[in-house]
């Protein structure tokens, strides 16, 4: 009975935080700024599982 009624509250929470993720993004990608482009690429760019010489940057 509580591993259901978690699961439901889980799956419930899931579904909004989903959504609510998604319009965020949304909006995000709308006012992209270039700064905020440029720290994502470089967090990206020093990221220690990154292969250097491998096809597939």
């Amino acid at each position: 009975m509580l591993n259901q009624l978690f699961s439901d509250k889980l799956a419930a929470h899931g579904a909004t935080a989903s959504r609510n993720w998604n319009a965020k993004n949304a909006s995000n990608e709308r006012h992209f700024s270039q700064a905020a482009y440029n720290k994502a690429k470089k967090e990206h760019d020093n990221f220690p599982s990154k292969k250097k010489g491998s096809i597939l940057h």
